[in-house]
């Protein structure tokens, strides 16, 4: 399902005929891998369970990374004046992936939990404390 409706030169303006192609491909891996972790989500869409929007903010997320990673050549950090660079191995749940979600992405994504919620439950005391004086 396509998520993502937006212009390509409203989200990110300077884009050459390169970089377009580049985000367009990246926006169907982008989607692909949102329905093949979330395969009900189209349905959840649907019936308005969540938002297009919200999924096709996270798809933008996501396509906005792998543009700033790819901008920065995997570069993540810089030091001088030693002049040391650190290159990025890879983040999210997929660790090494391009396009990858962040827990927060997957948490709202996630369909909403059902049944009994454990609550919290007090615990009685490994030692007790008592005053020795009468």
């Amino acid at each position: 399902m396509k998520y993502f409706t937006d212009d390509l030169s409203e989200v990110w303006p300077g884009l050459d005929s390169e970089q377009t192609r580049k985000v367009a491909r990246w926006l169907a891996r982008a989607e692909g891998i949102i329905d093949a972790r979330f395969p009900d989500l189209s349905g959840r869409v649907d019936r308005n369970e969540i938002s297009r929007a919200v999924v096709g903010g996270v798809v933008e997320e996501m396509i906005g990374r792998a543009l700033a990673a790819d901008d920065r050549d995997g570069i993540r950090s810089e030091q001088l004046p030693e002049w040391q660079v650190e290159y990025d191995t890879g983040v999210g749940l997929g660790q090494g992936s391009t396009l990858y979600l962040t827990t927060d992405e997957y948490a709202l994504l996630a369909p909403r939990s059902s049944g009994v919620r454990i609550g919290s439950m007090r615990m009685a005391r490994s030692y007790e404390v008592h005053d020795p004086t009468p």
